[in-house]
């Protein structure tokens, strides 16, 4: 799932607030594409850490077991 600029800024209001959040500049936000994903990296620190609840729980991971 790709996350959008718009979509992250109306999350938290502000590109300041989301710079804030992210511990980015505000400027950093801004240079961000309005039609392309924000980087990898901040979608990630989005989705799993910083507001699950808006962008989605992290996958479960399958856990491997040792063979007998």
């Amino acid at each position: 799932m790709d996350i959008y600029k718009r979509d992250a800024v109306a999350a938290y209001r502000t590109q300041q607030a989301l710079a804030d959040a992210l511990g980015i500049s505000r400027t950093a936000v801004s240079m961000w594409a309005d039609d392309k994903p924000i980087p990898r990296e901040h979608a990630l620190a989005l989705r799993y850490e910083l507001k699950p609840d808006v962008f989605g729980e992290a996958p479960k991971r399958a856990t491997k077991r040792k063979a007998a």
